[in-house]
């Protein structure tokens, strides 16, 4: 008889000096995220809640129920609307931060 699917104690991830996937997008620092080129980023908001930084790079965005893509270069930011889901592209490597948009808000008035 065939065994069609192996025990999970039968298959073992050992990494290499801690390094993560070759193309993950990796967190580079508090609320930064890495993303190589051509990868995506995506998450779910509600209104007025999550504002996106380029920081470095350039990064294509859309997002649920919004007929307007947006496309930031590094310094740019976007500021979401609606309900819905967000997806970024890097289009080169680029690094982003995602914050609350009301703590951005609050920031530069304070």
């Amino acid at each position: 008889m065939t065994t069609l699917f192996r025990r999970q104690a039968d298959v073992r991830f050992e990494p290499r000096d801690n390094a993560p996937p070759a193309g993950a997008v990796q967190r580079s620092l508090p609320n930064s995220l890495a993303i190589p080129a051509s990868r995506l980023w995506s998450s779910s908001t509600r209104p007025g809640t999550m504002l996106i930084r380029c920081l470095a790079g350039q990064v294509w965005i859309t997002q649920t129920g919004s007929a307007r893509d947006v496309v930031l270069d590094a310094g740019q930011s976007f500021a979401t609307a609606g309900f819905g889901k967000v997806v970024v592209q890097a289009m080169t490597n680029a690094n982003i931060s995602v914050t609350s948009a009301r703590a951005a808000d609050s920031a530069r008035c304070g």
